[in-house]
């Protein structure tokens, strides 16, 4: 038992969010957005550069593309583009935590990986993909708390 309680203690816990605080950045990312939208709204500049930083520091290439529809701004191909690998490199190092997870770990350290690409999806505003990982998570799932999670992550 002392044994087991040892290797148990050196392995990291399984944490679904890493920074709770920051959980609900896309709600005022939302209503910045509808403002962009308002006739007659202020602050249009300080808005779309506000989005614009958000879309860089989260590689949320749909973001910036949305932005770019909703203001008719020139989409700039090169950021788009960076945007878009960093999010492939994220996903392939996800892929391979997920088989390495599979092969190795048990089922809540899987379910974990896949939660983490699933909120992958959900912080580069991938909807469709982001929907299709949280059923994946889903089917995976067991404890109700964890399910929970996951159907108010699909709100």
């Amino acid at each position: 038992v002392n044994l087991r309680c040892a290797a148990m203690a050196n392995k990291p816990a399984v944490v679904d969010v890493e920074d709770p605080l920051q959980e609900q950045w896309y709600l005022q990312t939302a209503q910045d957005l509808f403002s962009l939208g308002v006739p007659g709204s202020t602050r249009v500049e300080e808005t779309k550069a506000k989005i614009q930083a958000i879309a860089e520091e989260r590689n949320a290439a749909a973001l910036y593309k949305l932005l770019c529809e909703r203001t008719e701004m020139m989409a700039d191909g090169a950021l788009v583009k960076k945007m878009e690998e960093a999010t492939a490199a994220e996903l392939k190092a996800l892929e391979e935590e997920l088989a390495k997870a599979t092969e190795n770990e048990g089922e809540s350290e899987i379910r974990a990986v896949l939660y983490k690409r699933a909120r992958l999806y959900m912080r580069v505003m991938d909807k469709p993909a982001a929907l299709a990982a949280f059923d994946e998570c889903f089917a995976k799932t067991v404890p109700i708390g964890q399910k929970l999670d996951v159907v108010l992550c699909k709100l």
